[in-house]
């Protein structure tokens, strides 16, 4: 693994596990996200990210940018953050969206060297109607050259 990448990640880690961590402890239905999502924006906003919140008229919403000033690729990573009704985050909600906002908060530090742009966006209401939908719909992907989402699987 390079050494950038190890340092940047250590240096985020307590950040990252306390993000993990609040989000599994507060679970929020689709729509409902208040507290995951403003908590998702508060750090991502500590890390040099503007935030728009909320997005696309979505209240729990929202998209951080972090722009190199240098031209380059823009890389988008969907965050998601809610849980199942009666089950919490069965789907590990809380992990997906803090490993996509750690993703983010890693490539801005290598952005300045190599260019472009990253783009943390949150995906609300994953387990219901999707707000990726409506952001597809609505134009939120067409200035990202590539989008980016992680799910964990058993296997």
């Amino acid at each position: 693994m390079a050494e950038w990448y190890r340092e940047a990640s250590d240096a985020i880690r307590g950040d990252m596990e306390a993000l993990s961590d609040s989000i599994f402890s507060h679970p929020e239905l689709g729509y409902e996200e208040f507290l995951s999502s403003q908590e998702h924006a508060d750090v991502l906003r500590r890390y040099g990210f503007v935030v728009e919140k909320p997005y696309m008229g979505l209240e729990t919403g929202y998209r951080a940018t972090f722009d190199s000033g240098r031209p380059g690729p823009r890389v988008c990573y969907m965050a998601e953050y809610d849980a199942l009704p009666g089950v919490g985050h069965g789907c590990g909600h809380n992990m997906l969206g803090t490993v996509s906002v750690a993703a983010g908060i890693i490539l801005s530090k290598k952005l300045a060297e190599c260019g472009g742009s990253v783009v943390v966006l949150g995906t609300p209401a994953e387990e219901t109607s999707g707000a990726k939908v409506k952001y597809a719909r609505e134009g939120a992907f067409d200035d990202c050259d590539v989008a980016i989402v992680n799910h964990p699987c058993i296997g």
